[in-house]
């Protein structure tokens, strides 16, 4: 198997978008798309399902610090309660996402990344404990 990693071009897009995204939120602002966020299923493997991930998360750098983010972060949330979605999960910094509701929970595990770093929100009152699973395309590597 001969395995590389490269940065992305445009000739890849029509590959990657159903590897990384079921919603995909921009905000644009004057015609232009000044950030991005993706949210992906992410099954558990124990067997429960309406669980997804969130990322990447984009802003451009030079609109950065001006809440767009945090924007993007609200809607997309906001989207998956419409969807029925039971939670949402991502890796991050607990001092980011911990503002929108994330937290570690030590009984989703994703494997071969940090609990601390590995955050969900529940939409319901019980969280299930489980090994999570992604596609190989968002495997993350700590």
């Amino acid at each position: 198997m001969n395995r590389i990693i490269r940065p992305e071009t445009a000739s890849d897009a029509p590959a990657i978008m159903p590897l990384v995204a079921l919603v995909a939120l921009v905000a644009e602002e004057d015609g232009v798309l000044v950030g991005h966020v993706a949210l992906s299923p992410m099954p558990l493997l124990a067997g429960s399902h309406g669980w997804y991930g969130m990322g990447p998360l984009a802003v451009i750098p030079s609109r950065q610090g001006q809440g767009i983010g945090s924007r993007l972060v609200e809607a997309a949330l906001a989207k998956l309660r419409e969807l029925g979605a039971r939670g949402c999960m991502l890796v991050g910094e607990p001092r980011d996402s911990g503002r929108f509701g994330f937290r570690p929970m030590p009984s989703l595990v994703l494997p071969g990344v940090p609990t601390e770093v590995f955050q969900a929100l529940s939409f319901q009152e019980a969280v299930p404990q489980a090994r999570v699973s992604s596609h190989a395309a968002c495997d993350v590597q700590y």
